[in-house]
């Protein structure tokens, strides 16, 4: 029974141990990597990233089981459009392309 108990006492104590270790203990962790990080995400954020999008501009191109797609950009709508090509046609286009 004392052998349980003692048992019991450790398996407390570890428990402790590793909980104060993995919540409380900053040895390795590098804070100024943080203050950089912040900085590089607050530099992104004030660059202006967008992009001019031309009338029949392709802006990406995808096959699955249905056939092969290409999404283009309408400029009257101003809506993206998804629409069917051929492989022979689809291998050769690229994105940034005009349709």
């Amino acid at each position: 029974m004392k052998l349980l108990k003692g048992l019991g006492i450790a398996l407390v104590l570890f428990y402790m141990v590793i909980f104060i270790g993995v919540n409380f203990v900053t040895v390795g962790v590098d804070n100024d990597n943080k203050v950089e990080t912040t900085k590089e995400t607050q530099r992104y954020e004030l660059l202006d990233y967008k992009a001019e999008l031309e009338d029949a501009e392709i802006l990406g191109k995808f096959w699955n089981d249905k056939g092969y797609f290409i999404v283009v950009y309408n400029g009257t709508t101003k809506v993206p459009e998804i629409l069917d090509v051929e492989f022979s046609e689809w291998k050769f286009m690229h994105t940034g392309e005009l349709y």
